[in-house]
């Protein structure tokens, strides 16, 4: 009887782990989700040739969907990441806003540097502080 009653234990105890892993990755899925979509929409409102026009980085998050996804925060920032690597280094300008961490601080040179080596940087900043990040909501 005894070892009945531990198995149930048991098996109840696997299952409520397994309820809160099933909703963990639930809310991941539901976090991409909701960032492609602001994500897309920054994509079409790049499309704009004046947008494409401009010299300024600045103007191509210029937008409502970029808000979007710096004000969600935190824990968009591996979706972020995973953009940047693909070569979107506009996104360079969400990194900052999100961390609150200078671009300039990143690098260990007093040299000028474009937005991709930027970027490389951001990306290895990731690597060395994704586990920082990755509690908070």
């Amino acid at each position: 009887m005894k070892k009945i009653i531990f198995m149930l234990l048991l098996l109840g105890g696997f299952a409520c782990v397994s309820n809160a892993f099933a909703d963990g990755v639930k809310d991941n899925v539901d976090l991409k989700k909701q960032f492609d979509g602001y994500y897309s929409q920054l994509l079409e409102y790049r499309k704009d040739p004046k947008i494409q026009l401009s010299s300024n980085p600045a103007v191509y998050n210029d937008c409502e969907a970029f808000r979007k996804i710096v004000e969600t925060g935190k824990v968009f920032l591996p979706f972020i990441v995973e953009e940047i690597k693909k070569g979107d280094f506009f996104l360079n300008q969400a990194m900052e806003e999100i961390t609150g961490i200078k671009s300039t601080s990143l690098k260990n040179t007093d040299e000028i540097i474009g937005e991709i080596e930027i970027s490389k940087l951001w990306i290895e900043w990731w690597e060395q502080n994704k586990n920082k990040f990755a509690e908070l909501k």
